[in-house]
């Protein structure tokens, strides 16, 4: 289903709540740089929201949509610590969410 290496233990959990039908209504994903939270985020909202039979199929609108950032029921938000100021962030404010 998710197309993400080395990160059995999340892709796993994710995986069981889909099946399960325990999906919560958001997530939160953190750890260090590079290890795929924003790949397995993506994939889980093309997941949820993608319109063919086998999920995430990536081709269909809504997953087009969601890879796009333009998917309307699909939100990132995401701290920049390496942005100029003035809009380096490194707390997601209670505004954002």
């Amino acid at each position: 289903m998710f197309r993400l290496y080395g990160q059995d233990s999340a892709v796993s959990s994710l995986t069981n709540a889909m099946h399960d039908g325990a999906i919560h209504h958001a997530y939160l994903f953190f750890g260090p740089t590079h290890i795929g939270k924003r790949t397995l985020a993506i994939q889980l909202a093309q997941a949820l929201n993608c319109d063919e039979p086998n999920v995430p199929c990536g081709n269909c609108g809504s997953c087009m949509r969601i890879l796009k950032g333009t998917h309307p029921d699909v939100i990132s938000i995401s701290v920049n610590p390496e942005a100029e100021p003035p809009e380096p962030r490194t707390q997601i404010g209670i505004q954002a969410v």
